[in-house]
């Protein structure tokens, strides 16, 4: 790229970096400047996307992609390690139950918080993974209040690898958000996503559903990002 269009592509990416309805956008862009892996099922998908959710603007359009690229992550495979943590918190259901949808509930608040508070329809990209983790909780919340089947271990093992991936997620998309988004979210900094009391939630709530494993490795990294 040129250096002069380098510098027109840096102004018109911190415009739209201010509205998450261009997040995919964005990163397909940057993806084929930088010579990224290009997954043309994904985007074959994305180009077929109805006329009608087109025609309904950013947001709408925005909501389907997300949609097409949750379907196109592979799940997480259960390991022995979320075994065991199954085992755990079936064996302290009622505390699990009320903890899993304890969390599920903050999370959901910070994020209408963050929403009403910067008038965006949706988080930024960095932190897009906040929104699967209500759903996975209480998938937790309602597998754990039932009796623990052999099948129903098995499934917990797999939500809670699920979890654990969305968390390494949004580790991992923090670690890489740019310099825009870090200064939005500082100005956050005592509101929404940037409130302690929500990253206390996520480390308190997290140690008892997953353990001391890889999912609160992330998390110890999340909170040294969001305190340099």
């Amino acid at each position: 790229m040129a250096r002069g269009e380098g510098r027109v592509w840096s102004e018109f990416r911190d415009i739209l970096h201010t509205d998450p309805a261009f997040d995919f956008w964005l990163r397909w862009y940057g993806s084929l400047l930088g010579g990224g892996e290009r997954d043309w099922q994904l985007w074959r998908e994305i180009a077929l996307i109805d006329p009608a959710i087109w025609d309904a603007g950013p947001e709408a359009v925005a909501a389907e992609i997300a949609r097409i690229e949750r379907e196109h992550r592979p799940a997480p495979q259960a390991t022995a390690a979320h075994r065991v943590a199954a085992r755990r918190l079936f064996e302290m259901a009622p505390e699990a139950e009320l903890t899993a949808e304890g969390l599920a509930t903050q999370v959901e608040y910070w994020i209408e918080k963050y929403l009403n508070e910067t008038g965006f329809n949706r988080l930024p990209e960095a932190l897009q993974p906040f929104e699967l983790l209500p759903a996975t909780l209480r998938g937790i919340a309602g597998s754990v209040a039932k009796p623990p089947t052999d099948q129903r271990q098995e499934d917990m093992a797999n939500r809670i690898a699920m979890l654990e991936a969305e968390i390494v997620s949004l580790q991992r998309r923090l670690e890489t958000a740019d310099s825009v988004f870090w200064r939005s979210f500082k100005e956050q900094a005592g509101k929404s996503p940037g409130d302690w009391k929500m990253w206390g939630a996520l480390v308190s709530g997290g140690y008892l559903i997953l353990g001391d494993g890889a999912a609160m490795a992330a998390i110890r990294e999340i909170i040294g990002l969001v305190k340099r």
